[in-house]
């Protein structure tokens, strides 16, 4: 039978073979350099939204923020990945020990000795691949992935550090210094629209591309999601805090001042305190008022203990350009 047909062998069909990979090899030279084999740019917090990776939108008739992953780069090696933590494969060495051996006469092979009879060990080198988070866009979309899961809002659209002015340098000094982790917490207070929750969004982002996971929280919310716990949803006071480095706490004291809301408040200061997570308060109401309004004797002395000298009162203007 043969495979030769119409006069057409084996032999012909490697020609042609050889014929178009060389004429393949020839338009890939000539191509210009593909996007995809050039390092990616970094990504920064403050080019979400130019670059759409996250967005707007309504669900369950709620405004949600919303992450969009990126697609693997292809640079390095980068391997695609159904979870969006897209990888690369790195060759690693590691230093080892190998004992010493020489060959007997009979051809038996025997330990080296030194001369207190002991084996003798030669440094070697082990290579081996392992699989690493690709930094140009796996690490980007684990960014994604935390923001999307630390509880913050909507509102953080737009919310960075380069459009937002600090109104003095203690502030931005004092902000500095939290976010390098010299503060244990801070407390932000002042009149409604002045810029605190904007300086937390753009804390929280900026702490996430530093590698740590936050919990973004608003009072209000969060004594609802307690509240919802008793239909039969997980009460969120025992996870809250879990694996969380760094807690925003919103609007502080933004709630109706019933007994259990001022016991349900004084209870998630108390664990926050025993947990040791640095966390930064912001309120509508001055530290006197929190005080008479809210907060037990044990919970100001927790608080206080908490926010050290970091507590700041934002006059600046209405910032919403509200009426």
């Amino acid at each position: 039978m043969g495979i030769k047909k119409k006069g057409y062998s084996m032999k012909d069909f490697n020609k042609e073979l050889l014929k178009l990979q060389a004429h393949l090899e020839q338009v890939r030279q000539n191509l210009p350099p593909s996007k995809q084999n050039e390092k990616p740019a970094p990504i920064l917090p403050h080019h979400l939204e130019a670059m759409d990776l996250i967005s707007k939108e309504v669900k369950g008739g709620k405004p949600i923020l919303n992450v969009h992953l990126l697609d693997s780069c292809n640079y390095g090696g980068c391997i695609q990945s159904s979870s969006g933590i897209h990888t690369v494969t790195l060759r690693k060495k590691v230093p080892d020990l190998k004992p010493r051996v020489e060959q007997d006469e009979r051809g038996n092979y025997k330990p080296v000795l030194d001369e207190n009879n002991e084996p003798i060990f030669d440094l070697i080198h082990l290579e081996y691949n392992t699989a690493s988070v690709c930094p140009h866009c796996g690490l980007i979309n684990k960014y994604l992935l935390r923001l999307k899961k630390s509880g913050i809002g909507a509102d953080a659209m737009r919310k960075h550090f380069n459009n937002y002015e600090m109104e003095s340098e203690e502030l931005k000094e004092k902000t500095q210094s939290f976010l390098d982790g010299d503060f244990q917490g801070g407390l932000l207070w002042g009149k409604a629209g002045n810029g605190k929750t904007h300086l937390l969004s753009a804390m929280a982002r900026e702490l996430i591309w530093r590698g740590h996971k936050i919990r973004y929280v608003s009072h209000q919310h969060l004594l609802e999601e307690v509240k919802r716990s008793f239909d039969g949803e997980q009460d969120p006071r025992v996870k809250w805090l879990d694996g969380i480095d760094y807690v925003f706490f919103d609007e502080l004291g933004f709630c109706a001042k019933t007994e259990w809301a001022k016991q349900t408040t004084n209870e998630l200061i108390h664990s926050a305190h025993a947990s040791g997570v640095k966390i930064m308060f912001a309120s509508n109401l001055s530290p006197n008022q929190l005080k008479n309004s809210l907060l037990d004797m044990r919970t100001s002395s927790r608080m206080g203990e908490m926010v050290g000298d970091f507590v700041y009162q934002m006059r600046g203007n209405d910032r919403r350009g509200g009426f």
